[in-house]
């Protein structure tokens, strides 16, 4: 028996090779075909086999002796999340009788624990509506979790999967809250490996090292005959005789690997290094398609995740491939893939670092009122569309800003900018916002120059686009207005009976009841102008905490970067945006325009970083028509 201390760390099947082996697959096979998976499939079927061998509880083996979502801290957080769900719910007089929750792959039930003694001291009435469906194709581990759950006996369902794609399925209602435990990792995958030019499959050949002949001198079992046991499926009756085997079976397996003709063609991965390894878990996409019918997207519900995630291609490296924690496979899963796959589904992806290599990813209705709802930090990019671009190429450009990492898209609102510019109302008029996730759009309604009949007219050609949020730009009441001028007094009312609405909050203490008031009125976030005057934003940043405005109302400061003299012009002799002489001046020294675009894209990741650190900020809105700026801040 192994100390009790003892922690299991990666091995590699892909080590080098020694010169005596046998075997196990006559042919190379595509990866996702390995009998690697068997062997998973033997694990996590019989996990009381390895606490046989071990003497311990498989996760006391871990790095850090406990996986990361079944820390005490994780599921305090994770049940106040979910309560944002429920109490948005409750105030919109939507909180249904029942309330269900699915979990896939619970493993020792730590977690769901945890949940329910969280929302029985926490929320005591929910608790009792609530119906907690654990799945998992284990029934071992079911049993686990039947028995760590037994005081919440009358709030848990068990089911067993036939499958990793059968799930159950409700009469008549959908799951609230759906968690994915430690799962997407287990699921068959491909291996490929960017080369010159192209993206190969690697296939792959498994045996066993001649190694392990020593250790099976007890059983009166060869090596050949060993093998014919895996071949035929026949493993597990042989390790329960002889546990002591788990161990060095595991550790001399390997896999021989060969270049393929088979090629990978998503675009996503040409720029990476040549020699990268691609791991494409095409099953992690299958699984989360049987996932989507079942979940209440529309009243907010969501997803959770944690999980090796790669969020990014540039996460990539030639030494990725799986990696075995003894019996179960350690496989870091494609971010961007998910994304895409999500995105053309209108689904979010939002994703958080935690704790080393492991992220927590939520998944939710992609829309601006749900990235508020899911406290996503997101960013704003945006379009001024010219009538010499097509409705092809304008959503080609959003398109390829979505790509670059912005959340959201703004159209603005050209009119009076110029000839060469789409006012609104011919924009929502055009085909262009049906093509698109109206939810994941916003368009910028320059109320000036327009009517209370023009307002209406165009409110109704963007509801019958699909456009779902605006963002009105309205001046303030005065005593001299005009009778047909329309201020945000009127304006905000008018647009939230058909949009999730956005207005105007100007960084001075003396526009902070005007914010106080707009939300009052209706609005459901704040827009915050622009501004490059220190002491002018730190005074309004006392002043909005101190009356707690970010907790009434959601508020996205605008990043305009500096790129050039002619945009620090502009800026300056815009009436709303403030400027110090420090800054202007600082970049005002610079010799070229090269030079005051690297620091002015230097200054808006900065601003970046502190509107994010602050906490109190729901995004950022990128003021700037260059896709090249863009891509750098957010980098």
């Amino acid at each position: 028996m192994l100390n009790k201390n003892y922690n299991i760390s990666a091995e590699s099947f892909f080590s080098p090779l020694p010169e005596d082996f046998l075997p196990i697959e006559k042919d190379f096979v595509p990866f996702d075909q390995s009998v690697v998976w068997y062997f998973n499939e033997l694990f996590w079927q019989n996990t009381k086999l390895w606490e046989k061998t071990y003497g311990q509880h498989y996760e006391k083996s871990l790095p850090e002796g406990l996986s990361t979502s079944h820390r005490p801290e994780f599921i305090n957080q994770s049940v106040d999340h979910f309560l944002l769900i429920i109490d948005r719910l409750k105030r919109e007089n939507m909180l249904p009788e029942k309330i269900f929750i699915l979990e896939q792959g619970a493993g020792s039930g730590i977690y769901a624990l945890g949940f329910l003694n969280s929302l029985e001291q926490k929320y005591p009435v929910l608790y009792q509506s609530l119906s907690y469906v654990i799945s998992d194709t284990s029934l071992e581990i079911l049993k686990i979790c039947r028995r760590i759950l037994k005081k919440h006996q009358k709030q848990t369902v068990f089911y067993q999967q036939k499958s990793t794609y059968d799930l159950p399925k409700l009469q008549g209602n959908k799951f609230l809250f759906v968690r994915h435990g430690n799962f997407w990792d287990q699921l068959p995958c491909k291996i490929f490996q960017k080369k010159p030019g192209e993206i190969f499959e690697i296939y792959t050949k498994a045996l066993l090292t001649k190694n392990l002949e020593k250790d099976l001198v007890k059983t009166n079992t060869s090596l050949v005959d060993l093998v014919k046991i895996i071949r035929q499926k026949r493993l597990i009756s042989f390790l329960k005789k002889y546990p002591h085997l788990w161990k060095p079976l595991i550790q001399n397996l390997k896999l021989q690997t060969e270049v393929t003709n088979n090629m990978l063609k998503e675009k996503i991965y040409e720029e990476l290094p040549e020699e990268t390894f691609i791991i494409n878990s095409l099953g992690v996409l299958k699984n989360l398609e049987s996932y989507l019918p079942l979940i209440d997207w529309d009243n907010g519900a969501y997803l959770e995740v944690v999980d090796i995630i790669f969020p990014k291609v540039s996460s990539f490296s030639s030494e990725r491939l799986p990696k075995k924690y003894d019996g179960a496979l350690g496989v870091g899963v494609n971010g961007p893939e998910i994304k895409i796959f999500l995105k053309n589904k209108n689904l979010f992806f939002s994703q958080k670092s935690i704790k080393g290599i492991n992220s927590r990813v939520r998944i939710f209705k992609y829309d601006l009122k749900s990235l508020l709802l899911h406290r996503h930090f997101f960013s704003i990019a945006e379009i001024a569309a010219r009538k010499e671009q097509t409705i092809q190429e304008l959503k080609d450009k959003t398109e390829k800003l979505f790509a670059l990492g912005t959340d959201l898209i703004a159209f603005s609102d050209q009119a009076g900018a110029g000839e060469q510019f789409y006012p609104m109302e011919e924009l929502s008029s055009s085909a262009l916002f049906s093509q698109i996730n109206g939810g994941a759009v916003m368009t910028n309604i320059a109320v000036r120059r327009k009517t209370k009949e023009t307002l209406l007219r165009l409110f109704s050609d963007l509801k019958k686009s699909g456009v779902k949020n605006i963002f009105v730009l309205a001046g303030d009441p005065g005593t001299n207005d005009s009778s047909d001028k329309v201020t945000w007094e009127e304006v905000i009312p008018l647009a939230t009976k058909d949009f999730f609405v956005g207005a105007v909050a100007h960084p001075e203490v003396s526009d902070v009841k005007n914010s106080e008031e707009k939300y009052r009125l209706g609005a459901d976030f704040l827009i915050v102008q622009a501004c490059y005057n220190n002491q002018q934003w730190s005074l309004w940043l006392e002043e909005i905490k101190k009356k707690k405005l970010y907790e009434k109302i959601p508020l996205i400061p605008v990043i305009i970067p500096i790129t050039s003299k002619k945009m620090l012009s502009v800026i300056d002799s815009l009436p709303d945006v403030a400027i110090s002489e420090k800054v202007k001046n600082d970049f005002l020294s610079l010799e070229s325009d090269e030079k005051i675009k690297e620091k002015g894209i230097e200054l808006a990741k900065r601003l970046l970083k502190d509107y994010r650190g602050e906490g109190i900020f729901s995004g950022v809105y990128l003021y700037s028509k260059s896709e090249e700026v863009v891509k750098k801040i957010l980098e």
